[in-house]
């Protein structure tokens, strides 16, 4: 039986112990870090702001022929990540579209961004591009994924 002093509760008493002082340090640790603005991350538990969402470029349609339109989404075209507490980043004012189809780029055009990092494009599918696998992608938006794309006959 346990008994208040006895030795066989000795070892949880500093079990206990120990998990309180591992649990007021991460708590300290905690305070004085977001305090600071940074991040917080114990592995699988974070504080602190949301991280900045990613660029993406959606096609509403994954195939089309030369010379016709396709529409292009693009979304977090965003200057800079501002996830910690210092407002809103500033939209790019633009974003260039290049067409890739193996190792030939065609430029689609450079195009307005809306002050929320969202713009709607229409392109036309250069007459010049080869039939066959293709992608859309930005340079001004080096993390998003490129858009996968076929052309046909």
């Amino acid at each position: 039986m346990l008994a208040c002093g006895g030795h066989e509760d000795e070892g949880v008493v500093m079990r206990v112990r120990m998990w309180g002082l591992v649990v007021a340090g991460a708590i300290t640790l905690a305070g004085c870090t977001a305090g600071s603005g940074g991040p917080v991350s114990f592995g699988w538990f974070a504080a602190g702001s949301a991280a900045c969402a990613a660029p993406s470029i959606w096609l509403e349609s994954t195939e089309a022929a030369p010379g016709d339109t396709v529409e292009v989404l693009v979304s977090g075209a965003i200057a800079d990540c501002s996830d910690q507490g210092e407002g809103l980043s500033p939209a790019l004012d633009s974003v260039t579209l290049l067409l890739s189809v193996g190792e030939q780029k065609f430029e689609l055009g450079t195009f307005d961004v809306a002050d929320d990092g969202f713009a709607r494009i229409a392109v036309v599918v250069p007459d010049a591009a080869p039939r066959g696998e293709a992608t859309v992608t930005s340079p001004d938006l080096p993390s998003a994924d490129s858009a996968p794309f076929t052309i046909t006959d």
